[in-house]
């Protein structure tokens, strides 16, 4: 939305003449009552936080100009908080998953309100928050990009989705290596009982 100025308006007086005899252009009578009738249908459609703020209006592009500017200002203050949480965004508990879809959406966000993201900081901003266990793939990266190749963001999202799935098998490992140990040591262990097992007395006599 644009803020709607009025250089179309028609003169309310033609010539001097008509200022001083009150002679009111037809052409600027039939704008001002479809602009009334504009001007009272635009306040049913405010908020009220918004209307308080029209109470020097006059016509209605003073309206459009003023809203314009209302929500110019709150997309401005929108753009910021998102880009705040681009720069401290991490991963942290969160699936790479959900953190990259938030990610996303951000970015998405933010070109739809007039203030695109690169693709350069958009891969700043991914690799800027994961955790210590994805240097290596940070390394990689950052080697691959000197070279002046070009990386997408959905390759790096599949990177790293694969990187997960490579940590994820490798907690797997750990995780059941210590319980074959536990299985192997018990089923080597002899039987004590059998092993030290007295030998039974004889009831027959010499």
């Amino acid at each position: 939305m644009r803020p709607s100025r009025g250089p179309k308006i028609p003169l309310k007086f033609l010539t001097a003449e008509d200022r001083d005899a009150n002679a009111i252009n037809p052409e600027y009578t039939a704008w001002d009552r479809k602009d009334s009738l504009l001007f009272s249908w635009l306040l049913t459609t405010l908020f009220e936080s918004i209307q308080a703020r029209i109470v020097f209006c006059r016509h209605s592009y003073q309206i459009w100009d003023l809203v314009f500017q209302h929500f110019q200002s709150l997309t401005k203050i929108k753009a910021t908080q998102l880009r705040l949480e681009l720069r401290t965004m991490k991963k942290g508990t969160r699936s790479c998953s959900d953190y990259l879809l938030r990610i996303s959406t951000i970015i998405e966000t933010l070109a739809l309100i007039g203030s695109p993201v690169s693709t350069r900081k958009h891969a700043v901003c991914i690799l800027g928050g994961l955790p210590p266990e994805y240097d290596s793939l940070i390394s990689t990266v950052i080697a691959f990009v000197s070279r002046d190749d070009i990386l997408s963001p959905a390759e790096l999202e599949n990177m790293i989705l694969a990187q997960e799935a490579r940590l994820e098998q490798a907690k797997a490992v750990v995780i059941q290596d210590p319980l074959s140990i536990n299985l192997a040591q018990t089923t080597s262990v002899p039987n004590v009982h059998l092993a030290f097992q007295q030998p039974q007395m004889s009831n027959s006599q010499p």
